[in-house]
């Protein structure tokens, strides 16, 4: 066991290493997959526990990377096994009252062909439905914080790149 050295306000003194990591802070981390057909439509899915239409995905477990967990999510809300997924934007969201601060990775999942988009099946008991929509029906649909980060997410895909966001009384 190291011990470790952690600065208080006037004194030094030694900690075990689970106690300094007992102490770090905690976030949330979530992941997004923006999946679009081949006109350029983006996949919305209804979550069937609230009221706005969202992108598939979810939160990222202990010992998962976020690439893994958007996999994961893709697939277990879509059914689709998606194999290559790029990094496209990353979000931070400060906390707000019992809300933690978040850290958001969005990725794009390409563009399905038709046998695709055909073989799209829903977890019932998570999404009610799911459609392709223009963007312009997405951010009606979306609730705030994905209606927030998308523009930046189009942008780093139309510029191949990686956005860095920061939005502050997003958890909603």
């Amino acid at each position: 066991m190291l011990i470790l050295k952690q600065r208080t306000k006037n004194m030094e003194k030694l900690i075990s290493d689970e106690e300094y990591y007992s102490n770090l802070p905690k976030k949330h981390i979530g992941v997004t997959v923006l999946i679009f057909d081949k006109s350029g439509k983006l996949l919305l899915v209804n979550p069937t526990y609230k009221d706005e239409w969202t992108m598939p995905g979810g939160g990222v477990d202990i010992d998962e990377t976020p690439k893994i967990a958007a996999l994961r999510e893709a697939k277990e809300e879509t059914g689709l096994d998606l194999k290559d997924i790029a990094l496209i934007c990353v979000e931070y969201t400060y906390k707000e009252g019992i809300k933690p601060e978040t850290l958001q990775f969005a990725f794009y999942g390409g563009e399905l062909n038709t046998d695709e988009v055909n073989n799209i099946v829903l977890d019932k008991n998570e999404h009610s439905e799911f459609k392709f929509v223009e963007i312009s029906e997405a951010e009606l649909l979306l609730g705030k914080r994905h209606r927030c980060m998308l523009p930046f997410c189009i942008k780093a895909i139309n510029n191949k790149n990686t956005e860095y966001i920061e939005f502050k009384d997003l958890n909603a």
